[in-house]
This record gives structure tokens, C-alpha cells and sequence, in this order.
């Protein structure tokens, strides 16, 4: 199959061109249900109701004399509705995102209906051969999230309005709309290789690598070894105030187990395993002392980073106490090291020019998207899309948001 481009999205292309508001309205009472419309959320924030398959049924009106309904445009937000409705402040906020998710929808949902017919009659033999086989993998797919019934899956999807086959249609006509729009329209798209030069020469500021390194460490604080005695052999509180003989005696103790453990490493001891034992840095100890990858000024302590830095790639250490002159409780001994490194560079146009070609074509694509679903829009039939957007979301309080406060 020709290799569609995944990371576009109808919505996305389409969001900038389309206004959401059409000029003709239909009657607001023969597109609205009477127990969504009558529905008035109070009292604490309630879970999802699951028994409102009269709302998810509910007519929105027409594109092209199809029917739209308003499971079309919420059961592909079930998850965002779901969420909003547990982080919404009050009903009005609700409204306010719910209305943005929906609106957003309503274009993609729109533009697909539009294009779907057309997209269909081109197939060719081949083109639905392949479908097929990629929709049966995607049936497999579905279908293995509920054992591999499809009376569990109907069962569950039942609650938002849908079922196996409509999931399936769903995926299926999504999935020939977006083969269609790139047969017609990839060939339109021209990408020279000045342009490209062109792109490349604009910022090379955007081209160069910063300086990274791997970075792994672990901590050990020096107040292991400033405590008071305890009952029963056991470790007291922290001394408060120690002296500095005691504080001396605790950074040599400290550098001592840091040098021990950099022993062990260099015999091929399981830094990792050191680390969740020793270290006392949470971060790094419940990732096996391996930090993200590390930019210069990135990093708290100038001193570790410049230390880092200064290591090859793939080196060890020395132990180095980092002292507290504020509060000596919180000198430290750490052990470093050090994986992959990458110096500054500027990348060089032969590496970038691939990413720079695939993201002209992904901007021409999109342009030209923009372009065709403007002109399908102009000559559609659609029925008063604001009027929907209402009724949608009338439908996503009663489902999602009863008993959000009101304000």
C-alpha cells in the first residue's frame, strides 16, 4: 500500500481552513433530544453513566443527506470527555473544553463524511485487497483486548453507543479517506533540492547539536555517618550540630564506600544494582543511577557537570566531595560516570536534508489538504454545524459531567 502520511490528521490539516459555523440553520428542537436537552447537572462530580444509549442515538442532523448522530462525534472522544469531566472545575469549564475537543471533531468527522463517498469509488481491486488485509489484522487486534469474543467486545462498546462493526467501519473508512487524499494530492507536491538548501541555510542555529552526555551517578550523603547513637545498636537522629572532627571523619567515610563501589564497577560490578543500593538520590537510584540525557547547563551543581564533561565517553570517575557551605548536612561524595558523549557540531546538510524534505512535502500536503477540503466544503450540503456542536455537547454533560458543579 502507498505509504501513507500518519502523523497528519484530518482535523489538523483542516483546522486552520474550514470556518466551524455555517451559514444555514436547522431547527434546533428536531436535532436535539428532550432528556439531554432538559438534563441539569448538580451536586459532587459523577462517574460516567452507562446506561444513556438514547443520547449517543440522538440525530445532529445532516451532511450530504447522511444521517450524522451524536455517538459519531463522542465515542472517538470517550477517553478526553472521560477526563475532563473528573479535572473540570465546574460545569463551565467543562463546557468550555468539552466544546473545543468537540468543534475540533465535528471538522474531522465533517471532512471525512464529505471525502468518504468519492474515496470509496476509487478504489481499486488491489487498493481493497490490501485493505482487507490490513482490517482483518486490525479486527485481530481489537478484538484480542477482549479475549477474542465479540459478544465481550459489542458488550463494552455497547456503553458508548458503538459495537464491533461499527469500530471496525470506522477504522476502515478512515483508512481509504486517507489512501484517497494521498493518491490525489502527493503528486502535486514539488520539493527541489534548492528549496531544500534553501530551508537548511535559513537557521543553522536549528541544526546544531548541543553538547550531551549520558550521565550516571550515585550519591552518598556524608550525614549516614553524623548520627547520634541509638537504643539497641541502632542509628539516632542526625546530629545537629556536629563538630568539624566529626565532619571530617564522615567525609573520609563517605569517600571511602565511593571508592570501595568504584572498585567493584571497574571488577564489572552491576552499577545499577550499587546504585539502588548506595545512592540517595531517588531519581537516579529507581533508574539504576542513569540520569536523561544531560545538556551543558542543565545540570544544578556546576561543578558535576563540568567534571562530566571533562570524562571520554564510556569512563569512570574519581569519587569527588561536593561540599555544603550553607549546611554541611548536605555534603555529598558522588560517583560518576559517564556513557555516551556527543561534542557540539553543526549538522552538516547531508544529514538534515532528508528531515528537511519530509517536513516541506508534510507542509504542502497539509496546504493542499486545506485547499481540496475547502472547495468540498463550498459546494457540500451541511446542516447548520453550530447547531450540532450544541446538541453534542448537551449530550457529552448529561453523559459525562452529571453532577459537575455549576460553578
Amino acid at each position: 500500500m502507498v505509504p501513507l502520511l500518519r502523523r497528519l490528521t484530518l482535523g489538523m490539516l483542516f483546522a486552520a481552513a474550514i470556518v466551524p459555523a455555517l451559514a444555514a440553520r436547522a431547527d434546533d428542537e428536531s436535532a436535539k433530544d428532550d432528556d439531554t436537552r432538559n438534563t441539569k447537572p448538580a451536586g459532587p462530580l459523577a462517574p460516567v453513566h452507562t446506561d444513556q444509549t438514547y443520547t449517543m442515538n440522538a440525530l445532529l442532523g445532516f451532511v450530504n443527506s447522511q444521517p450524522q448522530f451524536v455517538g459519531d462525534l463522542l465515542r472517538p472522544l470517550d477517553d478526553d470527555l472521560r477526563s475532563l469531566a473528573r479535572q473540570s472545575r465546574n460545569i463551565t469549564d467543562f463546557k468550555r473544553q468539552a466544546r473545543a475537543a468537540i468543534e475540533a471533531e465535528m471538522r474531522r468527522h465533517v471532512s471525512e463524511v464529505l471525502i468518504a463517498s468519492a474515496a470509496k469509488a476509487s478504489l481499486t481491486d488491489e487498493d481493497k485487497q490490501k485493505l482487507d488485509i490490513f482490517m482483518n489484522k486490525n479486527r485481530f487486534e481489537l478484538l484480542s483486548k477482549y479475549g477474542g469474543s465479540q459478544a465481550m467486545a459489542d458488550q463494552s462498546l455497547k456503553t458508548n453507543g458503538s459495537s464491533l462493526e461499527k469500530e471496525m467501519n470506522d477504522r476502515r473508512r478512515k483508512l481509504t479517506v486517507d489512501l484517497y487524499l494521498h493518491k490525489q494530492l502527493w503528486p502535486r507536491i514539488v520539493v527541489t533540492r534548492e528549496m531544500v538548501l534553501d530551508e537548511y541555510q535559513k537557521d543553522l542555529k536549528k541544526w546544531t547539536q548541543e553538547p550531551e552526555v549520558e550521565l550516571f551517578t550515585i550519591t552518598i550523603p556524608i550525614s549516614r555517618w553524623l548520627r547520634e547513637p541509638g537504643e539497641d545498636g541502632r542509628k539516632g537522629p542526625v546530629i545537629k550540630n556536629p563538630t568539624p572532627a566529626q565532619i571530617k571523619a564522615a567525609e573520609a567515610s563517605a569517600m571511602a564506600l565511593a571508592k570501595d563501589l568504584s572498585t567493584q564497577v571497574r571488577a564489572g560490578g552491576d552499577w545499577a544494582r550499587l546504585a539502588e543500593d548506595n545512592s540517595a538520590d531517588s531519581r537516579a537510584r529507581e533508574h539504576g543511577g542513569r540520569w536523561p540525557k544531560v545538556h551543558k547547563g542543565s545540570l544544578a551543581r556546576e561543578e558535576v557537570e563540568k567534571y562530566a564533561f571533562s570524562l571520554p565517553a564510556n569512563t569512570l570517575g574519581e569519587p569527588m566531595l561536593l561540599e555544603d557551605k550553607d549546611d554541611v548536612l548536605q555534603s555529598v561524595v558522588m560517583l560518576i560516570k559517564v556513557g555516551d558523549k556527543k561534542d557540539e557540531r553543526v549538522i552538516p546538510f547531508a544529514e538534515a536534508q532528508d528531515d528537511i524534505k519530509d517536513r516541506l512535502n508534510r507542509q504542502q500536503y497539509a496546504a493542499l489538504t486545506n485547499e481540496y477540503m475547502g472547495k468540498l466544503y463550498k459546494d457540500a450540503a451541511v446542516e447548520a454545524v453550530d447547531k450540532m456542536i450544541d446538541v453534542a455537547l448537551d449530550a457529552a454533560v448529561s453523559r459525562y459531567a452529571m453532577g459537575t458543579p455549576e460553578k
